[in-house]
This record gives C-alpha cells, structure tokens and sequence, in this order.
C-alpha cells in the first residue's frame, strides 16, 4: 500500500504492465495485470499516467491492432476508474480530443465503440468537470444513434443520457429537439427510431 517509484522504476513497470495487459495471450496474465494496474494508477506520477493512456488509446484505435482492441478499451476504462480523481484533467486531455476525432472521421465500427465507450467512462466519472466538451460530445453521438451495431447504439444513448443530466438547459433543450428532428427524417429506420 505505501510504495513509491522513481520515474525510471515507474515507466519500466507501467510499459510492463501496458505490454501484458494487451499482448500476453494467457488470460490470467491478462486478469492479473489489470488488477496490477488498478492498484499501479494510485501511485504513478501525472507523467507516467499520461503515457499510459497514450499508449493504450493508441493501440485501441489502430485499424491494425483489431486483436488488441478490446483489452486496450479495457485497460483505458480500468486507468480512467482507479486513478486519482484530482488527474481527471491530464485523463481528459489525453483522450478526449482523439476520441472525438476519430468518431468523426473513422468508418471501423469497431474503432468507433471503442471511442463511445471511452466517453461514456470518462462521462461517469467526470462529467461535470466537461462542461466545455458536452456540446461536441453530444454532437459526436448523435449520428451513432442510427449505427448498424447494436453496441454503438447503446453507448451512444448511454452518452446522451449521462449528458442530459448534466447539461446546461439551452444544450438539453437543442439535444430534445434534434432527436425528435432525427425521428422525423425520411430516410429513419424503425432501429434509429427506437435508439
């Protein structure tokens, strides 16, 4: 419980820990360095917290890394729930703008539920401190409520839901308004309705 690390000591064991956790085939290698990790976040410097993420958000959204996604998106959601709520900005920083980005431009749908999940994470734990982020991410989700992945779907009205809950009135009344306008478009599937 009372440990430090030097920076060298600590880089070493997080590419360690970054390394097993998204390519060691053995799933209980896998478990166990998920467990190290929640435990590692408590104690890492902002600067080692940030390649971390770096490192894991990279692999998550690398068209070539398709195995490694899921345990990548995993590892992210474990750094983003364990680590001091005081590192919420460097967590942020570090994810959100790629986020919205490659929602924006990317056609893999799996690059982009590992996105949406990365946000609806991110929105849990630190939703309120996003106040100038709820209108982009609101805009970044809606479109995903007509995704062809049941997944995407549902992280995307997950995101809505978290946002309608925290933003302002004027963004919420804009947020009401563009579902019932998406309800109302010809070209409407009876899946996008329901989302």
């Amino acid at each position: 419980e009372n440990f430090s690390l030097d920076s060298r000591d600590e880089k070493a064991l997080g590419d360690a820990l970054v390394k097993l956790l998204t390519s060691d085939k053995n799933g209980d290698v896998q478990s166990k360095a998920q467990k190290s990790l929640e435990m590692f976040v408590t104690k890492i410097s902002e600067k080692q917290l940030k390649k971390i993420l770096s490192k894991l958000r990279d692999i998550a959204l690398n068209p070539d890394e398709r195995e490694k996604r899921e345990i990548s998106t995993f590892g992210i959601s474990t750094v983003i729930k364990f680590s001091p709520y005081d590192m919420h900005a460097t967590i942020c920083e570090t994810l959100l703008e790629t986020m919205i980005l490659t929602l924006k431009e990317s056609k893999e749908q799996d690059i982009k539920y590992s996105c949406l999940d990365t946000i609806n994470e991110i929105l849990q734990r630190f939703g309120d401190e996003l106040v100038g982020y709820h209108e982009i991410l609101k805009a970044v989700s809606l479109p995903n409520l007509s995704s062809n992945r049941n997944n995407n779907r549902k992280a995307a009205i997950q995101i809505i839901a978290k946002l309608s809950n925290i933003i302002e009135d004027n963004l919420f009344k804009d947020l009401v308004l563009q579902l019932i306008e998406n309800t109302k478009e010809d070209n409407v599937t009876s899946v996008a309705v329901r989302s």
